[in-house]
Formats: structure tokens, sequence, C-alpha cells
């Protein structure tokens, strides 16, 4: 009765609505000046991810306390970034629960505990998308949590955010410390150093985003090669279209080809390791435990599920250029 009653009142509020899909940034209205500048600079940004988060249409701007008590719609029909401290309305709507404050500091999921000033972003799907209000998704949105330990470490991720397009990951101000050490640290963002192979554009994908991996990631990859990078980073690259199409048999497709920090479709996993003869050394094991084949210089096979078919749809490419192991489930005639 009551999954009816729900499905009932998604129609009513459905009624007469067209939703276009758009991108809304959001801060407290009264948040700390850096807050109000950091979601304002998003707000005017022009980065690949806005450009295609925003569609074609203004960025609109948002109160959270507003927004959190509203009608869910007004969020699920947008992409959205919250911009705000951790007890700001709409993040704690949004979090995802892989980080918490600690005392002077923060504790993230593959990061460890990091005191001082600290910025964090987590992405993924729209939650209020996902929700028991919506009937049947339309399309796909995403969230994307601009948060950290002081408004100075929230206006740091945000600069990280536009600069290096940075939709996963901790930050942290000169002055950091580790107060104490845990089975998965890995420091804040330093420069991440891409290799120069790694294009921008290649034909109509453009790649959007970079999450800073924690050290799970390469502790999967010490585990299959026996040597651990020095650290990871996962690229991802969109499409127009790809987050088009209504209703759940589409939801793995749209979770896998978004921004969460596991969403590994369309997108490059690269492993810096020491030197060139660690990522060569690893790279045959790497791909042995992929399954991959030795192909023309690269290991290639085709990736189980990737658009959750029965079978299998995507490529999986691995392959090494000096320190940097790639796997790659782009098309491989748009690998570089």
């Amino acid at each position: 009765m009551r999954i009816a009653m729900l499905a009932m009142l998604a129609a009513c509020l459905l009624a007469g609505e067209d939703p276009h899909r758009g991108l809304l940034v959001a801060c407290a209205a009264d948040a700390d000046p850096l807050i109000v500048d950091a979601a304002e600079r998003i707000r005017t940004g022009a980065t690949p991810l806005l450009r295609v988060l925003a569609d074609g249409r203004p960025i609109a701007a948002g109160a959270s306390a507003a927004l959190a008590e509203g009608r869910r719609e007004s969020l699920a029909w947008n992409h959205v970034i919250v911009v705000g401290l951790p007890n700001d309305a709409l993040v704690r709507q949004a979090w995802q629960h892989e980080a918490r404050v600690e005392s002077g500091g923060w504790s993230g999921f593959g990061f460890g505990v990091v005191a001082g000033e600290v910025g964090w972003i987590e992405s993924g799907f729209n939650p209020w998308l996902h929700s028991d209000a919506i009937a049947k998704p339309p399309y796909e949105t995403e969230s994307i949590v601009i948060t950290g330990s002081t408004p100075a470490g929230v206006a740091a991720a945000a600069t990280a955010f536009l600069t290096q397009g940075l939709v996963n990951g901790l930050v942290a101000l000169p002055g950091w410390s580790r107060p104490q050490t845990t089975l998965l640290d890995r420091d804040p963002l330093g420069d991440p150093a891409l290799p120069i192979w790694l294009p921008d554009q290649i034909g109509d994908w453009t790649r959007i985003a970079l999450t800073q991996c924690g050290a799970d990631v390469g502790r999967g990859i010490l585990a299959d090669a026996g040597v651990e990078p020095a650290d990871c980073w996962l690229v991802k690259y969109h499409r127009p279209g790809v987050w088009d199409g209504a209703g759940a048999a589409l939801a793995r497709r749209h979770f896998i080809t978004g921004l969460h920090r596991r969403a590994f479709a369309d997108a490059i996993l690269l492993a810096r390791f020491a030197d060139p003869g660690s990522a060569a050394a690893a790279l045959p094991k790497v791909a042995a435990a992929a399954k991959l084949a030795l192909d023309g210089g690269r290991y290639r096979d085709r990736s189980a599920g990737i658009d959750g078919e029965r079978d299998s749809d995507g490529p999986l490419t691995a392959w090494a250029v000096g320190e940097w192991l790639a796997l790659s489930t782009l098309p491989e005639e748009i690998a570089p």
C-alpha cells in the first residue's frame, strides 16, 4: 500500500512538468565568505565538466536550507554541486558516509586521518533523483559534494575541482599532519603530473574529471603485481548521450559511467610506479589477473558487463608507458 501511495504521489508531482537537465550550485545563505566565493567561482566557471553538466543552460544558484526542505524534484532534475561544511543541510542529504569529521581534522576511506584545514570532494549519482519521490528517472543526474573541516579547506577543494577536475579526493592546506596511521593511508592531493600522452579530447569523447584513488586501489594492484604503485588516478571521459535514457534498466550503466570513485566505465585507471622497470614488470601480472591476452603490444579483452548485459559489451585494455601503467575501459579505437 505504501509503495502504491508513493507511486501515485510521484505521478502527481510529475504531472504537467517537463524536466530539463541542467546544473545547480548550492551553498548556505549564511555560509562563510570563503564558501560563498567558492560556490560562485564554480557557478561562473567554464571547465569541461561544468560545460557537460550545464548542457548549454545557465548554471543556477540555490540556498542549501531551502532546497533541503523543498520538493525533491528541484534537485532531482538537475546535476547538483553542493559547497559547504559538513553541517550544511544539503551536504548532509548527499553525504556518502565514506568520510567523517575528526577532532581537528578529517578521516576518509582510503586516505586515513588527516588533521588541519582539509577539503574533501565526493561524487556519485544524484540521491534526490534516485529516491521514492521519483517514479521513473527520465535521465541520469550527478551529485558533487565539496566540503571539508574549515571554510578554507572547502575553498581549497573547490580550487582543486576547478583547476584539476577533481571529483573525488582529499585536499589539505600547508601544515596538515597525520595524528594516527591506519592500514589505508594516502596523503592529500599533490600535483598528479598526469602523462602527456593522455588526451583532453578524442572525437566526441571529452576528458571531464579526475578521481584521486585511495590507498585501497594501490593495495589491489599490489596483490596482483607484487609491487605497490606510488599513486593511482581514475581519469574520466564523457560523450553526449551517455547519461540519457529513462528507467531502472539503465541504472547500472548510468552509475558506472558517472562520477563515483568506483565508476569504472569510460575511464582510464593510471598507476604510477617508482620507475619504468617496475611498471613494465607489473603489467603482465595485472593483465593476467584481469584475464587479458597480449595483442600488438597491449593486453586486451572484453570487460564483463560494463553496460549490465549478460555477456560483455566493452573493451579492457592494459599497457605501460614509462613509469605509468594504464587500464582503459574506453573503446579501443579512441584509447590513447
